[in-house]
């Protein structure tokens, strides 16, 4: 183990080993959550999805989507897979291999990660942005689409032909892997495709559940399904029909990020799944907090300096309570945690000792209630500069796609923020007092919770608040 100069907040940062949890020195912070608000067939490898593609189209529609003139028309979905914004002037659709330039686009700019739908109504408008019509309809027979560049080059499409198409279904690209393509039960037009139910193979099942852990052990991949092919990866990224196959039980011996994808033969590929175990050293075997303890585990990457965000993965531990047995001649009593925000509605009470009704601490040997994706960086102006500077942090699925969750007793959100102590309020109680009275009188403000951290490659111990953005369907505290 080697430490580093790099200090935040005077609290000492260990450098050792990343697969490590590890902490040399414990530091109470007080950090603030503020709320706020035919099937699977391989394209031409030579097709390219991170720039524009065409991710779903519906050739039948009779209930779905409806244009500006409500008249339900085959719509075509376009989606921008790169970084960068792309200015469609002068793209095309087509639905006849011999004529790439059937219809032009006018001037639309796709933002990167977003989508645009085209009505293939054979109305040929393209004055409104917001509602272009093709001039040329699907064939639910099926037939030729395609994406045409500027250069009159084929940037994607569907050849020779996509197959007979359903009445009210879509045909889309799968997420992840976007070379393989099938038919969509659940159209999703303008929003991401779907990940599973009918025509998916089913998500693999972890023998064990992620969390902390402090000696080897084997985790077996299975699925509830035959003849299913389960690919995974050890380095975080997704697994696709190019990764590892699974054949025997996992070893896991360091700090590693498991995730897994079915395939079978006549589905689409299935959700993928991970799961994160987090090797204790020993002294962290005996770490206790009576406050809810947050790892960030960046797995061996530097924590971010800047806003330029950085992946990270989530565990929440919470202190938790034991249920005592219904009654006296119970076989077996139920032994099940309790999180402390639900001791009042089981009827446990807290003492002033802190132990009364069997109140336990936190623990990290204790499996964490909830553990997530997330992107997170450096938060604020003035307040970047600070020795310790705050943490804006997402909630995301596997495709890193937003997603909402409730923490510590807050209403589900996707977007939340860390705050540490600073110079200008070093026992942070200014902010949670003034959102408190604040909502006492009625008014919005954020909720906030006082949460321990770890953060970063090998953890540092924050003491800190934490609290969400305001939501759009967010009450107030």
């Amino acid at each position: 183990m080697r430490q580093t100069g790099r200090r935040l907040c005077n609290l000492p940062i260990v450098t050792s080993n990343y697969r490590e949890l590890n902490a040399v020195r414990r530091q109470f912070w007080q950090i603030g959550l503020l709320l706020a608000l035919g099937m699977g067939v391989p394209v031409d490898a030579a097709e390219s999805f991170a720039s524009a593609y065409i991710s779903e189209f519906m050739a039948s529609n009779t209930r779905g989507l409806s244009d500006d003139d409500g008249e339900r028309s085959g719509w075509i979905e376009i989606h921008n897979g790169g970084t960068a914004t792309i200015n469609l002037n002068g793209w095309f659709l087509t639905d006849n291999a011999t004529n790439l330039t059937r219809w032009r686009f006018p001037g639309v700019a796709l933002l990167p990660d977003k989508y645009l739908v085209v009505f293939a109504s054979a109305k040929n408008r393209t004055n409104d942005p917001a509602h272009l019509h093709t001039n040329f309809r699907l064939n639910s027979k099926g037939g030729y689409l395609a994406l045409v560049g500027l250069a009159t080059n084929v940037v994607s499409e569907f050849s020779p032909k996509y197959p007979k198409q359903s009445v009210d279904v879509s045909y889309g690209r799968v997420r992840g892997e976007p070379a393989i393509h099938g038919p969509m039960p659940r159209p999703t037009p303008g929003r991401p495709n779907p990940a599973n139910g009918s025509g998916f193979a089913p998500q693999v099942v972890f023998s064990r559940a992620g969390g902390g852990f402090t000696d080897p052990f084997g985790v077996q991949l299975s699925s509830p399904a035959s003849r299913t092919v389960i690919r995974y990866t050890l380095d975080g990224s997704l697994p696709t029909v190019r990764s590892a196959v699974y054949s025997a039980p996992l070893l896991i011996t360091n700090t590693t990020y498991v995730r897994a994808r079915t395939f079978q033969d006549g589905l689409l590929p299935g959700p993928p799944h991970g799961e994160a175990y987090l090797k204790l050293s020993t002294n962290m075997i005996g770490f206790t907090s009576t406050l809810p303890v947050l790892v960030m585990d960046t797995f061996g990457n530097n924590v971010p300096t800047s806003t330029h965000g950085s992946f990270v993965y989530l565990s929440f531990f919470e202190p938790n309570a034991t249920r005592k047995p219904r009654s006296s001649n119970s076989r077996l009593g139920d032994s099940r945690p309790i999180p402390r925000a639900a001791l009042p509605h089981a009827g446990l009470k807290e003492g002033a000792n802190g132990q009364a009704g069997n109140l336990q601490k936190t623990s990290l040997t204790n499996p964490p209630t909830l553990t997530t994706r997330a992107g997170f960086h450096v938060r604020g102006s003035t307040s970047s500069g600070f020795r310790q500077s705050p943490f804006a942090v997402q909630f995301v699925d596997e495709f890193n796609e937003e997603q909402h969750l409730s923490l510590a007793g807050l209403p589900a959100e996707s977007d939340w923020v860390l705050y540490a102590p600073n110079d200008y309020d070093l026992a942070m109680i200014h902010n949670p007092l003034v959102y408190q009275l604040s909502r006492d009188m009625g008014r919005y403000s954020p909720r906030t919770r006082f949460v321990e951290v770890f953060v970063g490659e090998t953890f540092i111990t924050m003491g800190s608040t934490c609290s969400q953005k305001k939501s759009r369907s967010a009450g107030t505290g």
